[in-house]
């Protein structure tokens, strides 16, 4: 766990939301899943990490607190998904820009590696492993989404 809530990895799951490449575009801010409460508020940056060999999405920040609703896109749920988003849960609602980095430099990359394993939809990140990601994002070449 981290030490300091800086930032929040988001893990997007192609399964669950197999239209998100279509979606984002479209409507950049969308809600993802989140056990907490009281402790996500709007502006606090984000990075999308797509599960299944997606890589990293893009990077974010949060537009709303959480919200106990129903996902408005349930009916977009994969397959068997549909009723699990359609019932209310803890929200928060995120901006997202696509800057997609493959799994294979996630992979490479030491910090990014270690956070491809975590579980949880939503997790804070430390100043410094969010700074990490940024910079791989940033130093990739030869690969835009």
């Amino acid at each position: 766990m981290a030490s300091e809530q800086y930032a929040l990895l988001f893990r997007l799951n192609p399964e669950h939301w197999p239209i998100w490449e279509e979606r984002i575009p479209e409507e950049p801010e969308q809600w993802f899943r989140t056990g907490r409460t009281g402790d996500i508020t709007t502006g606090i940056p984000a990075i999308i990490l797509g599960t299944d060999n997606v890589g990293i999405v893009g990077t974010g920040e949060t537009v709303s607190d959480v919200e106990y609703r129903s996902d408005p896109y349930a009916a977009e749920s994969g397959p068997g998904f549909e009723n699990r988003y359609a019932s209310p849960e803890n929200l928060v609602r995120v901006r997202i820009e696509l800057d997609r980095v493959p799994v294979e430099l996630v992979k490479g990359d030491p910090v990014a590696d270690r956070l491809r394993f975590r579980r949880q939809t939503t997790t804070w990140l430390s100043s410094s492993d969010y700074h990490a990601l940024k910079r791989l994002m940033d130093s990739r070449t030869g690969y835009r989404s």
